[in-house]
């Protein structure tokens, strides 16, 4: 079938199908970019996100197409701005923004697209605080084993400690959520909050903004307002969030600092509710970074060789970092699930996010910094 009689939803489908299966066909792509480029100034927000989205992860320079794009989508962000309702645009606005964002280059005459979805939703999160307003003023506590507490509140924003054992089961734009039986951190928000319009909201992820998988200990960003979930759901979709993690992984890693980018694909049960899901590093995979930072030789109490490593994750597939590890030859201790040993001296699998850096969008300001407990400690 010739693309040209594709409709639009048709046409997006397919692109964003073949770069999720990890084969975009040269040959195919290029009759797709030709055919959005004459439909782009019509596209509605999902075909255009999609679309995007698909061009942007392939990185081949289609920069025509994506001026075209960019001025489209300024145009339906601003529409959408000004409407009472946005919600079927939330989605496509964080996509375009980070299609605009993982380009290796602005295209020449692009428009600013990041800027205009940070203006779209500020406006949006804005018109849903006025509807439901609510003051908020946390008790901050401590990191403790068995509970849940607010770190810190700065600039809208909460840092909130997740125990090991606790889930944090919601979607976060890129992956659906995975349920399980443990303690949820969006109960204990509620339960805590219940007068917080947000932390009762489901459709906005109960104000949770990422996820941390259920044995590892360590901070969440979590959005007591609307406008601050909008901007901070924002800033993970430009990479404007920098998460750092502390683990101990079997054998002696090498030392040198570097950057593991093997695609990750989710494997899912064979039947539902038959097991959890894992992930495998594969070709066929979604983009992963995983910068190794820093690593320190040690040797367990039995004298088992081990690694203590600092790494920096770019991306947030589901266990990035144990699969990755893992597929370097050296898995998580306490992590049978991709392959590391299970000492009696490692009650869970030994991984803690150690530090969350919001940077600013503004070149002159100063970053949002926070370290949590140690992990020897958690």
């Amino acid at each position: 079938a010739k693309m040209s009689g594709f409709n639009d939803q048709a046409m997006s489908n397919t692109v964003w199908a073949f770069v999720t299966l990890s084969s975009p066909f040269d040959a195919l792509m290029d009759k797709a970019a030709a055919e959005a480029l004459l439909r782009a100034h019509a596209l509605d927000s999902q075909n255009l996100s999609m679309i995007a989205w698909a061009f942007a992860e392939v990185k081949k320079s289609r920069e025509p197409l994506f001026v075209a794009i960019s001025l489209r989508a300024v145009v339906l962000l601003k529409s959408c701005a000004e409407e009472s309702s946005m919600q079927e645009a939330y989605m496509p606005a964080l996509s375009l923004a980070y299609a605009f964002t993982v380009l290796s280059a602005k295209p020449s005459g692009a428009a600013d697209v990041p800027a205009a979805a940070a203006q779209c939703l500020q406006r949006h999160g804005a018109r849903l605080d006025e509807k439901f307003k609510f003051n908020f003023a946390p008790v901050l506590g401590q990191h403790s084993m068995t509970e849940p507490a607010i770190l810190r509140w700065q600039q809208g924003v909460c840092i909130v400690w997740k125990p090991p054992g606790w889930e944090v089961t919601v979607s976060d734009g890129e992956d659906q959520a995975v349920y399980s039986s443990g303690p949820q951190l969006q109960d204990w928000l509620g339960h805590r909050f219940p007068d917080c319009p947000i932390a009762r909201d489901p459709v906005a992820s109960y104000g949770l903004v990422h996820r941390l998988d259920r044995e590892t200990s360590g901070m969440v960003m979590w959005a007591p307002t609307y406008q601050s979930y909008y901007a901070l759901r924002l800033a993970f979709a430009t990479e404007r969030v920098q998460k750092e993690y502390l683990c101990l992984c079997d054998g002696w890693l090498p030392q040198e600092p570097r950057l593991l980018e093997g695609g990750i694909q989710r494997i899912l049960p064979k039947e539902p509710g038959a097991g959890r899901h894992t992930s495998q590093v594969s070709s066929c995979g979604r983009r992963a970074r995983t910068e190794i930072r820093d690593v320190a030789h040690a040797l367990g109490p039995g004298g088992e060789a081990v690694s203590f490593v600092k790494v920096r994750i770019y991306t947030g597939r589901l266990h990035q970092i144990r699969v990755h590890l893992s597929h370097e030859g050296h898995p998580l201790v306490g992590d049978g699930t991709y392959g590391g040993s299970c000492p009696s001296w490692v009650p869970r699998i030994f991984l803690h996010a150690a530090k969350l850096v919001l940077l600013p969008d503004a070149p002159d300001a100063d970053p949002m910094s926070q370290d949590s407990p140690s992990a020897l400690q958690a």
